[in-house]
């Protein structure tokens, strides 16, 4: 495979799963962006966010976009929401933060957003295009990763150029508290 195969494939997956958690749909690429993750497309070479971390966002999204078709037909399921969730959520807490470096401070932002992420899905309104700001500051699964995001996204702020690689972790953070500084 190419280099310009390699980064078509990186962006292509990086893209559809970001989009998908604020257009609140299922990755279009669902499937095969497990696959793309599953064998280590190094996503994180290119966006900063790992690809163990952006799998799990992959799920999320689609337990979002199952979450807002089960309550359009009446029929969600608490109990599957919460067995999907605490899944998604174990896979995100086995990764260890990294060190206070720059890259670090990137991929950690990604991680402790999607920790964010999927607590919102499963407490209460998802879908980050409809959700109201600081709607979830006060709900303690999500108040500590928040707390977290906001300290390494400190560690960002000298380097204002690395600031666009987390716009969805800043989302996130502005999803919960209605002021990120």
């Amino acid at each position: 495979m190419t280099l310009l195969q390699q980064f078509f494939i990186r962006s292509l997956t990086e893209w559809d799963i970001i989009s998908a958690t604020v257009l609140c749909r299922r990755p279009l690429l669902y499937l095969q962006n497990i696959h793309n993750l599953s064998f280590g497309i190094g996503v994180g070479h290119l966006f900063g966010c790992s690809d163990v971390t952006l799998s799990a966002i992959n799920q999320a999204a689609d337990l979002d976009a199952w979450k807002v078709e089960q309550q359009a037909l009446g029929a969600l399921s608490i109990s599957d929401l919460y067995k999907g969730g605490t899944r998604i959520l174990g896979r995100l807490l086995a990764i260890s933060p990294q060190n206070r470096t720059y890259a670090g401070a990137v991929a950690d932002s990604f991680l402790f957003a999607a920790i964010i992420y999927v607590n919102v899905i499963m407490s209460g309104r998802s879908c980050l295009g409809r959700s109201n700001v600081g709607a979830y500051s006060g709900i303690q699964e999500i108040q500590k990763p928040l707390d977290i995001l906001l300290e390494k996204l400190k560690v960002l702020i000298p380097h204002i150029d690395g600031l666009k690689l987390v716009c969805w972790p800043i989302a996130i953070g502005k999803l919960t508290k209605v002021s990120i500084s």
